[in-house]
């Protein structure tokens, strides 16, 4: 999966509140296992900037719903309780 369909995946639940224009999938080596990290900025739709990371992703696992799943946790922080 690209950076694209990472940037679609995640604002296919963020958008309209917020869009993603960059996208990047990292690995972290913690506890003697390799994770993978996705990396995601853009800016709510007030123009204010975002930047956010996900949770450690298993090897292997799909991406596009650890994406859904950060622009979900974005959207939740924002939001007044």
């Amino acid at each position: 999966m690209g950076t694209r369909e990472l940037r679609e995946s995640f604002n296919a639940v963020a958008s309209p509140a917020a869009v993603c224009t960059s996208a990047q999938l990292k690995y972290e080596r913690l506890g003697g296992q390799e994770w993978q990290f996705l990396y995601f900025s853009g800016s709510y739709a007030d123009g204010t900037a975002f930047s956010i990371r996900s949770d450690g992703i298993p090897r292997n696992a799909p991406l596009e719903i650890a994406a859904r799943k950060t622009a979900q946790t974005l959207l939740d922080q924002r939001t007044p309780k």
